[in-house]
């Protein structure tokens, strides 16, 4: 699908994503797709189990996490939170990012009393090896006052450094504490932006493709290709934009019919715009096939 989306109110460069080649897939990585695979699985089988246990006891990080789930939640076998605990203790004994496993447990209470001021020391030292799970979680309970001091600068440095930064969870959870009262400076709002760009293109054409979708699937079309050319007006701080057709797709009935199927789409998030800027606007085609 041929799309424009003009972004006249941003002032961000959006790079292109850097690509390498793949490589061939080592018997680790094998192994340990295999030991998620059967994790989720239903029913789990003697068989499955026996696998996760047989990697576990031969080394293979993964399964042992994946048997730690499994005894935690009871897939294939009884619930035993002591044994999941331990082993979730024993990796993290030999690597401190799956001191993420024992921060979530102390964080929901699972197996103990919700205990926040042990969940942040947990993430905190898995966040210390680059586990980025355990960094976002960190700065949630930062931002809350959970478990120690309410820090909200420290918790808006962690969501700017995500490697993961166009995720709506990240985006909404600056966007938050920007209504909060907090600045951005301008390589954190270019990035910011660039982040947003991203999530707001994927999210608009999953949108337009699914009521493409439909739509072809329920109005009989000509043997040619049935156009029609949206335009988009955002205001800011508002999650739903006003829509209309610029070009026709040459059938009133057909073109109210995509304005139907476009009326829930809602903004998730929003961009950083220039303080004399209020509105901006894309225009977007959307498809009809025979």
């Amino acid at each position: 699908m041929k799309k424009t989306i003009a972004l006249l109110v941003l002032t961000t460069a959006i790079t292109g994503c850097q690509s390498s080649k793949p490589g061939s897939m080592d018997e680790e990585s094998l192994t340990a797709l295999r030991c998620w695979h059967f994790r989720d699985q239903n029913p789990i089988t003697k068989e499955h189990v026996a696998y996760v246990r047989k990697q576990s006891k031969r080394g293979n990080l993964a399964c042992k996490t994946i048997l730690g789930h499994m005894y935690e939640r009871g897939l294939g076998m009884p619930v035993d939170i002591p044994k999941a605990k331990a082993i979730y203790q024993a990796l993290a004994d030999a690597d401190e990012s799956a001191y993420l496993e024992l921060g979530r447990l102390a964080e929901e209470g699972i197996g103990e009393p919700v205990d926040y001021v042990k969940a942040r020391e947990f993430y905190e030292r898995a966040a210390k090896k680059g586990n980025n799970t355990a960094a976002t979680k960190l700065a949630v309970l930062m931002e809350q006052g959970k478990g120690g001091p309410r820090d909200l600068d420290g918790a808006l440095i962690i969501y700017i450094a995500s490697p993961h930064p166009y995720k709506a969870d990240i985006l909404n959870s600056i966007q938050r504490l920007r209504t909060q009262g907090l600045k951005l400076n301008t390589e954190e709002k270019e990035k910011y932006n660039g982040s947003w760009v991203k999530n707001f293109s994927s999210t608009l054409s999953s949108h337009i493709r699914y009521a493409q979708a439909k739509l072809s699937r329920d109005i009989k079309t000509g043997s040619s290709l049935n156009r029609a050319t949206l335009q988009l007006k955002f205001t800011a701080n508002s999650d739903t934009p006003e829509i209309s057709i610029i070009e026709s797709s040459g059938d009133a009935a057909i073109d109210q019919r995509i304005l139907d199927s476009m009326s829930g789409y809602r903004l998730r998030s929003h961009p950083i715009l220039p303080e004399s800027q209020k509105t901006w606007t894309i225009n977007q085609y959307f498809n009809l096939k025979k």
